[in-house]
């Protein structure tokens, strides 16, 4: 599972970093309990269940695939769920991280508003 294999490589990273900061940013609610389990174990860790965007706004996402995902503007099925959406400005006041930090996007399908 993608989960796995990002807290694999940022534990690896632990080494060289011990002591840096991370805010993990998650769309896939699937994902919930694992990052909390991981954050918990580290306290330098954080994370949010949230998309990046322009604005504040709500995104409908369906979260159904592990492994990615689709943001809409629409709720297309009952799969489709209201999703929080912030600036990463936003996100950084909301978790202040001191140097050095690291922020961990994972964007499951929504590249396309994340990147504006």
């Amino acid at each position: 599972m993608r989960l796995k294999t990002t807290a694999q490589s940022l534990l690896s990273e632990l080494q060289y970093f011990p002591g840096r900061r991370h805010l993990l940013v998650e769309t896939n609610q699937i994902h919930a309990d694992a990052l909390a389990e991981v954050c918990g174990a580290h306290p330098h860790w954080t994370y949010c269940m949230r998309a990046v965007g322009p604005k504040n706004a709500t995104l409908f996402f369906d979260g159904s695939d592990p492994l990615g995902g689709h943001g809409s503007e629409v709720s297309h099925t009952p799969d489709y769920k209201p999703f929080p959406v912030s600036p990463l400005d936003r996100l950084l006041e909301e978790n202040p991280l001191p140097p050095p930090f690291l922020v961990k996007l994972n964007v499951h399908g929504i590249e396309i508003p994340n990147s504006e």
